[in-house]
């Protein structure tokens, strides 16, 4: 498998600064200081973009019938449903599926009801933090520590929530008694992770470094094909490209199918000005993939390259990704599609609405930046709704 319950090493990048890249243009809408591309670069936030190219799915495919087949031989067992649980995390974190979200659950209250277990307890963290509902996500994560303290896993996973809602300080105490060891790379990543929503961009390239260094002397090759791509993109998000490029061919020599990789390389693309081949990447894992930030990122090229009928085509399937999700009754899409509107000057009220639905549940500067953006989207006499609290 790919990573064991590690939603927080996903995180990172469901964050990824909405900042504005040199070398965009695109400006429109009529809300000043918006930069469209530069906007668009921050809609990786809905917990899909993975450290795994999704061209693994057989193996999880296959570990999942395994499971279906070892737990139809024995019901009882609590052990069984966390394992098959969490290969269908990793195969909806590739996917996007959201059918599986409920299956996913079910399994793990069947374990918990049969016997309280740090597995499950750990699962139930995993998943609401994929789903942005932190505060869910820190209770379960709470009790999964409580059964097993040692496990740096839901150490990150306590970040990961504590990040979520805002909590930075209480996250930074949790790190700080934890420690720094350097040869733990759950440890390592959730620093990172800090240090990214802190926007301190070195001290996050650097722990996301010692992760690397970490993971490949445990053999670890796909978490430390990870690590160095989020490295890089730590210099990315800090308008560093030259920093980056070494760390990107890097990765490009272990794998260079996997998503999360193609992604910063289209981003790098943007930062030096090269928005043909960025729009290029983004259409085609667009096409391949289907997934809505995908579409969003391809759509915010297309308008920059003047390509009006792709723009809007990228834009309609990004839209239709994103609320398929908030239709049915998901959350983790709504910050994405409330930044979508605000990029293009579509729909004002409703990215307003959805930015601050977000924030009901995700409090981290990513969610409240949305708003801000939102608020300055709306036209002239709408002065109450950009100032209310």
């Amino acid at each position: 498998m790919c990573l064991s319950w590690t939603s927080s090493l996903i995180w990172p990048l469901h964050n990824r600064r909405q900042q504005t890249r040199p070398g965009g243009s695109g400006r429109r809408g009529g809300h000043e200081g918006i930069e469209l591309a530069g906007l668009l670069a921050g809609l990786m936030l809905v917990g899909v973009v993975l450290p795994c190219a999704a061209n693994d799915l057989p193996e999880i495919d296959n570990r999942i019938e395994s499971y279906r087949q070892q737990i139809a031989k024995h019901p009882r067992s609590w052990a069984l449903p966390p394992l098959l649980a969490q290969e269908l995390l990793e195969r909806t974190r590739r996917t996007g599926e959201l059918e599986t979200i409920q299956e996913i659950e079910a399994l793990l209250r069947q374990s918990l009801t049969t016997q309280a277990n740090a597995s499950a307890l750990s699962g139930m963290a995993a998943l609401y933090n994929y789903r942005h509902r932190f505060s869910e996500a820190l209770s379960w994560a709470r009790k999964a520590h409580e059964a097993d303290p040692a496990d740096s896993r839901i150490t990150g996973m306590l970040v990961e929530a504590l990040l979520g809602l805002g909590r930075r300080e209480e996250a930074l105490e949790l790190l700080q008694r934890a420690g720094t060891p350097d040869n733990d790379f759950n440890l390592l990543a959730a620093w990172a992770q800090w240090h990214a929503e802190a926007r301190q961009y070195d001290q996050a390239a650097r722990s996301y470094a010692l992760a690397a260094t970490a993971a490949a002397r445990q053999g670890a090759r796909k978490q430390q094909l990870w690590a160095i791509i989020n490295n890089a993109g730590m210099y990315l998000d800090s308008g560093r490209p030259d920093k980056a490029r070494p760390l990107l061919e890097q990765a490009r020599a272990m794998r260079p199918d996997d998503l999360l990789l193609r992604v910063h390389e289209a981003e790098y693309l943007e930062l030096t000005g090269n928005a043909q081949d960025a729009y290029a990447i983004y259409a085609e894992l667009a096409r391949t993939h289907n997934r809505p930030e995908l579409h969003a990122r391809a759509s915010g090229l297309a308008g920059v390259r003047g390509d009006k009928q792709q723009e809007e085509r990228h834009f309609r399937l990004a839209e239709a990704g994103f609320l398929r999700a908030v239709r049915k009754g998901e959350i983790f899409t709504l910050e994405a599609l409330a930044g979508l509107y605000c990029a293009t000057g579509r729909f004002p009220l409703r990215a307003l609405e959805y930015a601050e639905e977000n924030l009901r549940y995700k409090k981290d500067r990513a969610a409240h930046e949305t708003r801000e953006c939102a608020r300055r989207a709306l036209p002239s006499g709408f002065s109450a709704l950009r100032s209310r609290r």
